[in-house]
């Protein structure tokens, strides 16, 4: 399977953080455990060297803080609000 596109991370995310607070690394390796990537795929890299996985996970992040249904809640950590629990 290919490394998820961001899209397809927000569920997965929004739900991980209705149960727990998360930060970027524990729902990359949510992520990483929940669609079962290879050690190639963990590997595989953007242009800048960074994971794919992580980043595509810090973007799903971010457009669900965005969209009000994670928020901060100290620094690095969030959790789902009311709207994302809903």
């Amino acid at each position: 399977m290919p490394v998820p596109t961001f899209d397809q991370l927000l569920w997965p995310i929004l739900e991980l953080a209705g149960r727990t607070e998360i930060t970027r690394q524990t729902a990359t390796a949510a992520m990483i455990e929940q669609f079962s990537l290879t050690n190639e795929e963990r590997q595989e890299a953007i242009s800048s060297g960074a994971p794919k996985i992580s980043n595509r996970t810090g973007w799903a992040m971010s457009h669900l803080t965005k969209a009000a249904l994670i928020e901060k809640v100290a620094k690095f950590t969030y959790k789902a609000t009311t709207k994302g629990v809903d």
